[in-house]
């Protein structure tokens, strides 16, 4: 029985320390067994479809006999991730009609804000497709079910990407378990202008270094050198870029010091700013979140720009695919590559009842099957978390495999563990960024201020948990 999914758009009031998380590393795009037998014997797989469907109805009667609820909240509504999570839900309550997945989009720029009221009133879902940054609040409230054990049990846990499960393993040093089942790796990139790069002759930076003089060297009348996020989520680039600049592995040294009291990152915070202040970017640049910043470069504004796979088909639907290069983060003076790399996946939270998470469990499972990590992946982007996974069909992803593979590349997180991290992160160091583009705070003054509030947190978090 096929089954209307239920998509609300929920209005707000108010408003990762591993390397190469992002992607598993080592994992070849697998062949598609499925795909060749069908090829080889194609009288075989339709005589055993009949039994297919009836191994598939039996399975549905028994994970549940009566009628199942499962409220699925989406921290990013936006229509990409709206059809990605509705696709996937349609696709299991087809096979189960006792469960109805009810999926609801909360606008991005508020969702922190409205997981941790829900939290905090006791109104949180069952499931959630949860922003790593979000995660460590909601851990701390012990809103998060440990799905280690569910894990332990299941029979196909060696097709998932150990670097995956590993970021969610170790989100927060004091607590042991797998607090979020990971779907995808968010791997970083930077999308480039192919066409743009051959006419001007300029080869894609392969430094930071090059990489700032080919932002000024792409700038003209026409469009900007370089898509710049000023807005929501603009503070994530400049931590990226700083732990690089740096040539830091962690936010911390042994000393329990932020990486923001090296000299190197007053250095890199005024070349980063320097792409605003000199007019390298579009003007929309202050405000733009990564929805503005990925259109500008759509639409052919601008000659690169920094975000994930999950922008793919954002930018594919306005630009010709022949047009669009992949470029690899560019590497340090020391010659490393420093990136971030983590993971995003669903979370089940406390509030699911005792009597649904077996249901909401088998829900996760399905979304590990390859198929629906592939849906995930085609329409949602990323890196998928079950290594068997077909991808032989998709050059950005397996571009994005080499890069994590790459003995240069050496993947890093943010200290999500620490309680206040997100607000700090999100709200604080976002407002000063901000401030610093417009040149109402110095770049000294942010570094300052973020070093003497970090070293503080990380010092109180050290003292709760020795």
């Amino acid at each position: 029985m096929k089954k209307a999914i239920s998509i609300m758009l929920a209005s707000v009031t108010g408003v990762l320390a591993l390397s190469g998380c992002a992607a598993p590393a080592a994992a070849p795009a697998a062949e598609p067994a499925a795909e060749v037998a069908e090829a080889e014997a194609p009288a075989e797989a339709e005589a055993e479809a009949p039994a297919e469907a009836e191994a598939a109805e039996a399975a549905a009667s028994e994970i549940t006999d009566e009628p199942v609820t499962l409220t699925f909240w989406v921290n990013d509504g936006s229509t990409q991730w709206m059809e990605c999570w509705g696709t996937v839900a349609e696709d299991y309550m087809a096979l189960h009609p006792n469960v109805t997945i009810e999926v609801v989009g909360i606008p991005w720029d508020s969702s922190a804000t409205k997981f941790n009221t829900a939290a905090a009133t006791d109104t949180l879902p069952d499931l959630a497709h949860l922003a790593a940054q979000n995660l460590s609040p909601m851990m701390a409230m012990d809103k998060v079910v440990n799905l280690q054990p569910y894990l332990d049990e299941y029979e196909n846990k060696d097709d998932l990407s150990s670097a995956h499960l590993a970021y969610f393993q170790n989100i927060d040093p004091s607590k042991e378990g797998l607090w979020m089942a990971p779907m995808f790796g968010s791997d970083k990139q930077m999308w480039y202008r192919k066409d743009w790069f051959e006419e001007a002759g300029i080869e894609f930076p392969k430094t930071w270094d090059e990489f700032f003089e080919t932002v000024t060297a792409m700038t003209n009348d026409e469009h900007a050198g370089y898509s710049f996020r000023g807005g929501p989520g603009g503070w994530d680039l400049l931590f990226d870029f700083l732990y690089a600049y740096t040539d830091s592995e962690t936010m911390f040294d042994e000393n329990g010091k932020s990486l923001f009291n090296k000299p190197e990152a007053l250095e890199g915070f005024k070349k980063f700013a320097a792409m605003y202040w000199n007019k390298e970017v579009p003007d929309t640049a202050l405000a733009n979140g990564y929805t503005e910043m990925i259109a500008e470069f759509a639409a052919g504004n601008a000659a690169m720009a920094w975000h994930h796979l999950q922008s793919e088909t954002l930018i594919t639907d306005k630009l010709d695919v022949e047009k669009l290069g992949y470029g690899w983060i560019p590497t340090n003076s020391a010659g490393r590559r420093i990136k971030k790399a983590d993971a995003q996946g669903v979370v089940m939270f406390t509030a699911c009842d005792e009597a649904k998470r077996d249901v909401a469990w088998d829900y996760i499972k399905f979304l590990w099957t390859p198929e629906e990590q592939k849906k995930i992946i085609l329409i949602g982007g990323g890196v998928p978390t079950n290594i068997k996974t077909d991808v032989s069909d998709m050059p950005f992803v397996n571009e994005a495999l080499k890069q994590a593979a790459d003995p240069a590349t050496t993947g890093i997180s943010y200290p999500e563990y620490l309680p206040d991290w997100t607000s700090f992160a999100t709200e604080d160091c976002q407002a000063d960024f901000q401030a610093v583009l417009l040149q109402e705070m110095t770049p000294e003054e942010a570094l300052e201020k973020w070093a003497s509030t970090l070293d503080a947190m990380q010092a109180e978090w050290l003292a709760d948990n020795q």
